[in-house]
């Protein structure tokens, strides 16, 4: 796979004018695909990355919802602007409107024969999730300060929770893993 743009460059750097290019706040089927097609996809800085910060910011924002739900306001209020699976009435392909849902349509689109899938790996994705549930997060209590959120119990929320998972395409199937043994593997517990 190609080298990616490290999380935190990207997001500090190119995920603002990468959202504006992407044109909405609803991700789903037709709008990730109208973004994985030309001329719309060349202009992205990085589109695995921001397809990534996609699943990430989704996952956390449902995760939030789920396991701490008197900080989700505050959550809401912090957090950058983000394309939200739940935000598509239409069925227009994100299953059951599961962040992970996001990483297999980028990476197999059903839309169209013409759209060339996004390319990810276990590497990109360990680093972002590593990102977003340790130093994001971070920024989040930090900035929004929510009295009745604690990282800890957050994460050992997010180990328990079955949706809490992402998605390689391999050359023979796909792979699946929690996001908490992401961390595990980018050094962080759970």
């Amino acid at each position: 796979m190609a080298k990616h743009i490290p999380a935190r460059e990207y997001f500090e750097k190119n995920y603002v004018a990468d959202f504006e290019v992407f044109g909405g706040d609803t991700m789903c089927g037709f709008s990730l695909a109208d973004a994985m097609n030309q001329p719309k996809r060349a202009r992205f800085a990085g589109l695995a990355e921001f397809v990534v910060c996609q699943f990430e910011l989704n996952l956390l924002s449902q995760a939030i919802y789920t396991h701490s739900c008197a900080a989700y306001s505050a959550w809401r209020r912090f957090s950058v602007p983000f394309a939200d699976t739940r935000l598509c009435f239409l069925g227009h392909g994100m299953a059951n409107h599961k962040p992970t849902s996001i990483l297999r349509f980028a990476q197999q689109p059903f839309a169209s024969p013409e759209i060339k899938p996004v390319l990810l790996d276990w590497e990109i994705l360990r680093e972002y999730t590593v990102f977003f549930l340790k130093d994001y997060v971070a920024r989040f209590i930090a900035t929004a300060m929510p009295p009745e959120f604690s990282s800890e119990a957050f994460l050992q929320a997010i180990e328990r929770d079955a949706d809490c998972t992402a998605c390689v395409l391999t050359p023979t199937d796909w792979e699946t893993k929690h996001v908490s043994e992401l961390l595990m593997e980018g050094g962080i517990a759970a």
